[in-house]
């Protein structure tokens, strides 16, 4: 993780309180090979880097606050896409509508009152096409989120540092991990294929599971795969349990209290070429909201092995 320099926001300080380690932002070492996974620019201390959506594409996740809206606009921009935020917004405590149903689950509410400390704060007028709405203010969104290729940018139109309850702090711990527990799931991807493994994602998406109800769904592999793999990453404490079958017949389980939760099946095991995923909350809790659920397969490399063997006479 990088942050900006604080300025009218500290998202440091709260990265801090819920035990991360983060590093201040430097534009050389974002270039190398310690450019993060999550970039926190605090309202105030913009980056004006021309290379954010790109960065997004690949798998990073930018959070921007407020006054730092230069660095969400050329995002939207380099993507093809407009978005209008204007510095309008009034001092005070403001009643927001949680307008997102899994938000609202994880924090158990569906209106909180939030503190804007700065008048002028961002007031999202039109915002992105495509955009997820999370928190709204009056009808227009003060937290939203894009998908941009393998990332996604996260937009706040609040302070972080200004936000006192215990309700706002959860919202905080929210939009501050949400992102890091997809970024895990792409960078587990993306370093079993830098050692030789053929993987490719099949699916990457956020399943909703209450103690009611669990989640069901059912992947076809293709003939090439050689074994397939489910990841889950969650918020909050809850025991998850994840059952794989094929045709009817159970195949594997696995359960834990800490994200992640992985189950990898060789495909030889399968009944057909399908494999059907139940997701479930135990232990009398409800208390989680997935991240993400990322399905993979390694596939053979049995073409490439023919060609090296023609190559080799």
């Amino acid at each position: 993780m990088m942050v900006t320099r604080s300025s009218m926001d500290d998202i440091g300080s709260v990265l801090s309180t819920l035990g991360f380690t983060w590093s201040p932002y430097d534009e050389t070492e974002f270039e190398g090979n310690n450019r993060p996974d999550v970039l926190f620019v605090n309202c105030g201390s913009p980056t004006y880097r021309s290379d954010l959506a790109s960065f997004v594409y690949s798998g990073g996740v930018v959070y921007i606050s407020d006054h730092a809206k230069n660095d969400y606009e050329s995002i939207i921009s380099d993507i093809g896409k407009s978005c209008v935020i204007t510095l309008v917004g009034n001092e005070g405590t403001h009643k927001a509508e949680v307008v997102d149903q899994n938000l609202a689950a994880f924090l158990d509410v569906d209106s909180l009152n939030l503190e804007f400390d700065m008048g002028a704060w961002a007031v999202v007028k039109s915002p992105p096409k495509g955009a997820l709405r999370l928190v709204e203010v009056d009808g227009n969104p003060v937290v939203m989120t894009l998908k941009h290729g393998l990332g996604s940018v996260i937009f706040t139109s609040f302070h972080n540092s200004a936000q006192n309850s215990e309700i706002e702090k959860q919202l905080i711990r929210f939009l501050a991990l949400k992102p890091l527990m997809k970024s895990e799931s792409i960078r587990t991807v993306k370093e079993t294929t830098k050692r030789g493994g053929k993987i490719r994602i099949l699916d990457e998406s956020e399943p909703v599971v209450s103690a009611s109800k669990p989640y069901r769904t059912t992947y076809k592999l293709p003939k090439s795969a050689t074994s397939f793999q489910v990841e889950l990453n969650w918020l909050g404490e809850a025991e998850v349990h994840i059952t794989c079958s094929s045709g009817g017949d159970s195949l594997k389980k696995g359960s834990a209290r800490m994200a992640p939760l992985r189950i990898t099946l060789d495909t030889d095991s399968l009944s057909s070429g399908t494999v059907d995923i139940e997701i479930r909350l135990g232990g009398g809790t409800h208390q989680a909201l997935l991240t993400s659920m990322v399905c993979s397969i390694t596939e053979s490399d049995a073409d490439d092995r023919k060609s090296l063997r023609s190559l080799m006479g």
